[in-house]
């Protein structure tokens, strides 16, 4: 692996280079050193090598992403002293991942936070001036900050409300969060049947969202949004007593499942 990356370096600023399957190359003798033994030096490079292939097809560049912050916390949770130059990477990977996040996301502030303070901490270190393009660094870590900024500007506008919801509802009819605000809506206006509805095609949303692998066009939701939309859900069916179904034996009583349900996903759900 470590042959291939010099080998690599050597062929940038060829025209007609074979960078990419040098690359992916590495990866794999990465990948089988690792299979070998949990090396931190092994975990560093796959991190690196699959974060430089992350920008390949969506799904498959998806999948290089995640593999590279995955390995990435694993260097640096195994190497300790060799943690300067890598917190670099790390930041910008931290960075990132939250801007990838969907903007209404709980953790994307966080997660954009902690990879701006790794980056400042590399920054700061005189030792990392002679292995890192620290202009570079300086520039990425501004230029990220600022989408960041845009994205929180973008999320913190009002949810749509009458007719505004209903139109927003037929350009994206994949965001759970709208099918509840609508749900909300219903009730204060005693559509309890529109409401059940709604509920319930934002709760099944939020849940195949949660538990699906692939990405979905939906909003992210947080653990309360979810919590929410099931105990919303329990209680409009008990008002609309469709529950009375369980008294013919035709279904099942999820009333009790889908409480727990909703405590786990949100203890604070009062």
């Amino acid at each position: 692996a470590f042959m291939l990356e010099r080998q690599t370096a050597k062929r940038l600023g060829d025209v007609e280079s074979k960078v990419d399957e040098d690359i992916s190359r590495a990866a794999d003798a990465y990948r089988a050193s690792l299979q070998v033994m949990r090396h931190p030096e092994a975990q560093l490079g796959l991190s690196l090598t699959c974060q430089i292939r992350s920008t390949e097809g969506k799904n498959i560049g998806e999948r290089n992403r995640k593999d590279a912050f995955s390995l990435m916390k694993e260097y640096m949770g195994a190497s300790l002293n060799k943690r300067k130059v890598a917190s670099a990477f790390e930041g910008v990977m931290c960075m990132e991942k939250g801007l990838q996040a969907e903007p209404n996301a709980s953790w994307r502030s966080c997660i954009v936070e902690d990879g701006d303070y790794l980056i400042n901490k590399a920054l700061a270190n005189e030792e990392n001036t002679t292995c890192l393009n620290m202009k570079s660094l300086q520039k990425i870590k501004d230029q990220m900050r600022s989408e960041a900024h845009v994205e929180e500007q973008k999320s913190t506008t009002p949810m749509p409300t009458g007719e505004r919801l209903q139109k927003q509802i037929l350009l994206e009819p994949n965001r759970a969060d709208l099918w509840l605000v609508m749900a909300k809506e219903a009730i204060a206006k005693d559509g309890v049947e529109l409401a059940l509805e709604s509920v319930l095609r934002a709760s099944f949303m939020m849940t195949e969202e949660l538990t699906s692998q692939q990405p979905h066009p939906s909003a992210s939701v947080d653990a309360s949004m979810i919590s929410e939309a099931i105990s919303l859900s329990v209680w409009l069916t008990k008002l609309t007593k469709r529950d009375g179904e369980n008294e013919k034996g035709n279904s099942e009583d999820l009333t009790p499942f889908n409480l727990q349900r909703a405590l786990l996903m949100d203890p604070g759900n009062t």
